[in-house]
């Protein structure tokens, strides 16, 4: 009866065993059920990477945003999903790894159809038991939207900086133009100037020396003309001041 007992109460342990590690398996399966759909139905993007970049898992949106199907992606390099300018733009910091503290930065991808495909990586490094670097989660969220609105202004604003310089250039030239047109007009004073003084001054001169000799040597039968000549010479006179 002891024996018996026995083997009832080991039984029992035994079922009670099962029972709790089939409750522990049912529990983890849930949680891999959440964990997964709340995986799939994200609307970011994940990657996980091992440590020489090869893709070892992504969610249904990632494989949208690069429009590839999630299995075609499994065992690439993060860089077979770029062209040379994306690869440029990533440089060292996925080459290497992406250890150390979480990083956050703007990748180039391309798209099978030749799209471009900007997306910002929130990355975390993934470590083992033996604190030895073994891949990387990154977060991936499509910001191509945002780089085409700051490659828009940043164009804007280069055509806008064209258009200041060509102003200033225009200015210049403007400012150029009215000092030679103020240079010419000095000179075409001092040509005129020249002209008065040297052609109609002095011919005023002599007229105004013809006149006073005519003044002086008026004979008497003319002398009714001299107030018109004495009039005549101050108006040569004037002339020449003027």
């Amino acid at each position: 009866r002891q024996r018996t007992a026995e083997l009832v109460r080991n039984n029992e342990t035994l079922q009670a065993e099962i029972q709790q590690r089939r409750q522990v398996e049912e529990a983890i399966l849930e949680s891999e059920k959440r964990y997964r759909l709340i995986v799939e139905t994200a609307e970011e993007g994940i990657w996980v990477m091992d440590a020489e970049n090869r893709t070892t898992f992504v969610n249904r949106k990632l494989a949208e945003l690069l429009g590839y199907r999630a299995n075609a992606m499994l065992g690439r390099s993060l860089f077979d999903f770029m062209d040379e300018a994306g690869r440029a733009i990533a440089g060292a910091t996925a080459a290497h790894g992406w250890q150390g503290e979480a990083q956050q930065r703007d990748f180039k991808f391309r798209r099978p159809d030749g799209t471009e495909l900007w997306a910002q990586l929130a990355t975390s490094a993934i470590i083992d038991d033996e604190g030895r670097y073994v891949g990387a989660l990154a977060m991936v969220t499509d910001v191509t939207q945002r780089k085409q609105a700051e490659e828009a202004l940043r164009q804007s604003e280069g055509h806008h900086r064209e258009l200041f310089h060509q102003a200033c250039l225009m200015q210049e030239k403007l400012r150029n133009l009215s000092n030679r047109i103020l240079f010419a007009q000095e000179e075409e004073r001092k040509r005129i100037s020249r002209e008065l003084h040297d052609e109609v001054g002095q011919s005023m001169l002599v007229i105004r020396l013809y006149l006073e000799m005519i003044h002086g040597s008026l004979p008497d039968e003319a002398k009714h003309l001299a107030p018109k000549l004495s009039e005549t010479q101050n108006l040569a006179e004037q002339t020449i001041r003027e």
